[in-house]
This record gives C-alpha cells, sequence and structure tokens, in this order.
C-alpha cells in the first residue's frame, strides 16, 4: 500500500491514546496525526525493551517509556507526543561458516529530536481506565467499521449462497478478527486450520483451546514432514516457498476434493497494509490456489491499530505469542521473517530454533563448497536464506 493510500491515525496527547480518527471521543480534544500501522506493546515485550534500554544500554528507568505502541521496529510513546522514542536494532554473529544459535540481541536506538523525558505512569491493557479511554475514545469509529464487514460479509453470504463457507483460521489476529465478524454476521461455519507440521507450539493450543469459539473446528493434518523435505530440496527461501504448496497448500486441496460442493466461499484475513502484494488485492476473488475456492477478505482496509483496538473492545482471545512481541503468526521457518522476528523466536522457543539453525548451517556448508560467495553482497545464497535477507536487495529487515 502507497504512502497516499495509508489510512491515517492520530494521538491524544490529553489521554495519551492513539486515535483512528482526528478527535479523541472520550476528552474532545483534536489528535496529532502519527504512522497507521501502530501494535500495542505487551508487558513481556515491554519488559524485553526495559532490560535491555536499562540493564545493557544504562537508559534511567525513570525516564523509559511507560505507555507503549510499536510502528514496526520504532516503539511509539507517550512522552514523546506520539513521535518515534526508540528504534528497535537487531545484532547477529555470524562466523564464516557457522550461525551461533541464539546469538541475537536487539539494541533501541534512541531518537535525538526527542528532548527533556518525563516521568510517566505506568499504562498497560490491564489498567480497566487506560483501556476505557482506549476504547471509548475511538468507540464510534469502531462502531462503523464493524457494521461495515459485517454488511460485506452478508453481502458475499448472499451472493454466494449456494456456496459452501468456511472461516481460514491461521491463529492470528486476523484470522481471529475475520472469524468473530463472520459468527457475529451469519452465525458458525465450520473453522479451517491447515497445520503445517512447523506452526509455534502456542499457535497450536491457541487454536486448539478456542477455535471452537467461532464454530465447528476442524484440523487438516500436514502429510509430509518438513525437516525432511528440506533435506531433499532445501530451506523455502523467499523466491522459492516450496513450503507453502506442500504443507499447507495439498491439505486445503485435499479437503475441497472430498467436500461434495463445487464452490468454496472462503473468509480470509487478509488485509492491504501487510505487503506491497496484498496491496493490490480485489476485495473478493478467486483463489489462484484452489480450484474451488472464491476467498472473501471482510478487514482488507482495516489497519494493524483497528484489528487490535477491536480485540480489546470485544475482549475476544487471541494468540499470547503476540504478548513476546511477535507482529505476524505463521510458520516459524518462514522466509519472510524479519531478524527481529528470529530474535523473538530464538527467546521464546530456544530449542527449535536450535535445531532450525542447525539444520540451515549443514546445508549451508554444503552449498559453499560448490557455491560462489555473492561478489555484489559478500553472502551466498544460503547466508540470504538463513537471515531472510531480500534476494532483490541484500538488506534485511530490521
Amino acid at each position: 500500500m502507497t504512502e497516499s493510500t495509508k489510512k491515517k491515525h492520530y494521538w491524544c496527547i490529553n489521554c495519551h491514546i492513539p486515535l483512528l480518527k482526528n478527535v479523541c471521543l472520550y476528552c474532545g480534544e483534536s489528535g496529532r496525526e502519527i504512522v497507521s500501522d501502530l501494535k500495542p506493546v505487551f508487558k513481556e515485550e515491554y519488559q524485553y525493551y526495559k532490560d535491555v534500554a536499562v540493564n545493557r544500554q544504562k537508559i534511567s528507568e525513570i525516564f523509559f517509556p511507560k505507555i507503549l505502541y510499536r510502528h514496526r521496529n520504532r516503539l511509539i510513546s507517550d512522552v514523546s507526543k506520539g513521535s518515534n522514542h526508540f528504534k528497535i536494532k537487531v545484532q547477529q554473529n555470524v562466523s564464516d561458516d557457522i550461525m551461533e544459535v541464539g546469538e541475537f540481541a536487539i539494541f533501541l536506538e534512541e531518537n535525538p529530536d526527542i528532548k527533556g523525558r518525563s516521568k510517566t505512569r505506568k499504562y498497560f491493557l490491564d489498567d480497566l481506565s487506560y483501556v476505557d479511554k482506549l476504547i471509548n475514545g475511538n468507540l464510534k469509529y469502531l462502531q462503523k467499521i464493524e457494521s461495515e464487514a459485517i454488511e460485506f460479509i452478508n453481502s458475499m453470504s448472499e451472493k454466494y449462497s449456494k456456496y459452501f463457507k468456511i472461516i481460514s483460521f491461521s491463529g492470528g489476529k486476523d484470522s481471529t478478527v475475520v472469524a468473530a465478524l463472520v459468527q457475529k454476521a451469519i452465525g458458525d461455519l465450520p473453522v479451517i486450520f491447515s497445520d503445517t507440521g512447523i506452526e509455534y507450539p502456542e499457535t497450536e493450543i491457541y487454536i486448539r483451546t478456542h477455535g471452537n469459539d467461532f464454530g465447528k473446528l476442524l484440523f487438516l493434518d500436514c502429510e509430509v514432514n518438513f525437516l525432511e523435505m528440506c533435506k531433499k530440496l532445501g530451506p523455502p527461501s523467499r523466491t522459492m516457498r516450496w513450503c507453502c504448496f506442500t504443507n499447507k497448500g495439498v491439505p486445503f486441496s485435499k479437503y475441497y476434493a472430498n467436500i461434495e460442493h463445487k464452490h468454496v466461499l472462503s473468509f480470509d484475513g487478509i488485509r492491504r497494509e501487510e505487503s506491497n502484494l496484498r496491496s493490490n488485492y480485489p476485495r473478493e476473488m478467486d483463489n489462484t490456489k484452489y480450484e474451488k475456492q472464491h476467498s472473501a477478505y471482510p478487514i482488507l482496509y482495516w489497519s494493524t491499530l483497528e484489528v487490535w483496538l477491536y480485540i480489546i473492545w470485544k475482549n475476544l482471545s487471541y494468540n499470547r505469542l503476540y504478548d513476546h512481541g511477535f507482529s505476524r503468526i505463521g510458520c516459524w521457518a518462514c522466509p519472510n521473517n524479519t531478524k527481529f522476528d528470529w530474535y523473538l523466536f530464538s527467546k521464546v522457543y530456544p530449542e527449535i530454533v536450535k535445531d532450525w539453525f542447525s539444520l540451515i548451517n549443514d546445508y549451508r556448508y554444503q552449498q559453499n563448497l560448490t557455491m560462489k560467495a555473492d561478489e555484489d553482497f559478500g553472502k551466498t545464497r544460503m547466508d540470504m536464506i538463513s537471515l531472510g535477507l531480500r534476494m532483490e536487495t541484500g538488506k534485511a529487515d530490521e
């Protein structure tokens, strides 16, 4: 999505809350324009940043911001009036041949433009008075986007009344919101989850615990072993994501082949702000991966902030990986993961990341024996795969 088409959001200096529109409905004051894709910083995530700031970088605790939201790799705080307070930097130690497992560390780069930081109270999402301001300051706007999404779901259901209808569920925040909206609009539907075999353990716990909250949960099991496939095909890269077909696409295709209906209407939690590719998606379209499936995207135009405010407003259950700072919930081996994703992965699941990097290192070692190092970037293709670097630019996400 281009800068010109992104939604504008704002910050209420009075209430210390982000706003979906330029007027705070709690205090009536106008807000200051800020970046749009904010997410709350939860307690566990906050503790990571605090430990880094106070213990590693010796930033005084009394000046470390207590109200935090995150915009990609930047921390937004109330004391900076909605401006970038810190930039998150990830450092990784890599030797010539072996990536040291777990050698990820984050640093907070202070914004030099912020002067005179002040002490603030601690506000977290279990502070009922703060949540009251947060929701009531945006309530009319939340009701509007909910009403529009429900109207869209109903129109799709009527337009494709003869289609078999499902909710495609990933265990992430977006599919959770879509599942709740669909249930409110047209009732319970089959909730389909394709278990790729490389899901975060917390994701499987969340889905098995809460998938039936939105309808009848159906687990689609993967019939291939991801690690064994890696040994045959090599780890997936951004330009060769074979796992999307073998570990997710095949189970869905087999499921569709075994149902009587000729057509399926799937409600999916895809949003335009997620990527450049998805920024061009229409709100409904035939799915190119599955012959039977027509996809509808009720929250295609929603921002990250809108998704999180809706979850908080409706008190929806959500995947607890977000508490640790994860921005997206997908396969833990996804080549689209950033270095910050790998940092969080190594913090929460050190044993899994150790086994995964061991496999990558073995494969990379074999490739390095026969593959000339990239002259432009000084890295082999396997370096790029393992670090999640962008093949076309040679730059890593921060």
